[in-house]
């Protein structure tokens, strides 16, 4: 999960900081991007001048920021069957050690790999 804030950085002055955040308000690096550039046109409609984006301690164009957004979507961890962002809430099933959103997921992937299985079996046996 993500935050962010504004804040008058030392270094950087006016800044919209996004920030790893357990309880944050933005689930993907997209909303919390998509936050901040709103945040950021706001202060700057309010009278503050240029106002940056700043990440992991370094100030972002807006192309840098979408490939940051990007790079850390690929690193966040999904369910292995529908590609839902995990949350604190993750399942497994009995066959293999991936994760799941639900245990509808864990179930189809149980029943996949079962049927593969039988099927794979059935095939020896002929």
């Amino acid at each position: 999960m993500y935050s962010i804030s504004r804040l008058i950085h030392s270094k950087h002055n006016a800044v919209i900081q996004i920030f790893h955040d357990l309880n944050g308000s933005h689930k993907t690096p997209f909303q919390a991007l998509n936050a901040a550039t709103k945040e950021q046109r706001l202060w700057i409609e309010a009278g503050q001048s240029n106002v940056r984006i700043l990440i992991d301690d370094q100030i972002m164009t807006s192309l840098h920021a979408e490939h940051w957004a990007f790079e850390e979507y690929k690193l966040l961890p999904k369910c292995h069957c529908c590609a839902k962002i995990l949350n604190e809430d993750v399942l497994t099933n009995k066959v293999d050690n991936h994760l799941f959103c639900s245990q509808i997921c864990a179930d189809k992937s149980y029943y996949s790999l079962y049927d593969r299985l039988d099927d794979q079996e059935e095939v020896e046996f002929r």
